[in-house]
């Protein structure tokens, strides 16, 4: 049986008459957490809201099989939880009613649905918020509200055989050390439990540390495609971000690195040797 995948076919996005994505096209299975890298302005966020349904796109769609178009609204949202980039709230909710708007109906009783708000809060460590004012909280905590509720939409990664998906637009933005590892944490076990994982992400030492494949975008084309160790390499992640970087390898596991003192010392000595053929 073929495993649950996303599939993207030729996606091209135009946006006031100006193409922005361009014959973007991966496969990825469930059970892996995929990660969208690149420079500000390469596509990332485009991808995500065209495969979301979002934005309106050329190419084709398909979760589990299904094209995006084919899917009711009703359908989709119990297929698949969205984190976007950014979230406004214009209602004084508290958390607990924010997180609340993740459940589909049917439920169950109304206590069930109290548990399983309490829990994606524990979850993301925010225990005992429920009762607080949703805009009393810090950037870093409605990050958090936000993804519960999203973890609520889509509770168990695969259910009755059906994968679900996440797909999270710079989940870690917002977040310290501590609270960016956790949200890596729970993204790696949703796929390892089944579900399917797309992230936008900006850390490559992040990435590199959870993702099992990597998509990089330049210029609104998918530049490079595979698993960490085959895509940052040294020449490649230069290309993608317009700037000399170098990559290292831990000994124990072979996980990359990159270090900005590294691009430093790298850049130095590109002009060095600029400088050295001027002369």
């Amino acid at each position: 049986m073929t495993p649950p995948r996303l599939e993207v076919r030729d996606l091209g996005v135009t946006l006031s008459g100006k193409p922005i994505v361009t014959g973007v096209g991966f496969s990825v299975p469930a059970g892996t957490l995929t990660a969208i890298v690149g420079p500000n302005g390469s596509g990332k966020s485009t991808v995500m809201r065209a495969v979301t349904g979002e934005l309106a796109h050329s190419g084709a769609v398909r979760i589990n099989g299904a094209t995006l178009s084919s899917l009711s609204p009703a359908a989709l949202a119990a297929l698949r939880g969205v984190l976007p980039q950014h979230t406004s709230l214009s209602f004084p909710l508290s958390v607990m009613e924010v997180v609340r708007l993740g459940l589909l109906p049917p439920f169950g009783p109304g206590n069930d649905r109290d548990a399983r708000v309490r829990a994606a809060l524990q979850r993301v460590d925010l225990a005992g918020f429920e009762g607080r004012a949703y805009h009393s909280l810090s950037g870093g905590e409605q990050q958090r509200v936000q993804l519960a509720r999203v973890l609520c939409q889509v509770w168990e990664p695969c259910s009755a055989g059906t994968a679900r998906w996440l797909f999270l637009d710079e989940p870690v933005s917002s977040l310290d050390i501590r609270h960016q590892i956790l949200i890596m944490r729970i993204a790696a076990d949703f796929a390892a439990r089944g579900g399917g994982v797309v992230a936008v992400m900006h850390d490559l030492n992040l990435t590199a540390m959870f993702a099992g494949r990597l998509l990089v975008m330049k210029s609104g084309r998918l530049l490079a495609d595979g698993a960490p160790e085959a895509v940052l390499r040294d020449d490649l992640i230069s290309e993608a971000f317009d700037h000399p970087l170098r990559v290292g390898a831990l000994p124990a596991r072979g996980t990359p690195f990159v270090l900005p003192q590294a691009a430093q010392a790298a850049q130095a000595a590109q002009g060095a040797t600029r400088e050295t053929s001027l002369v």
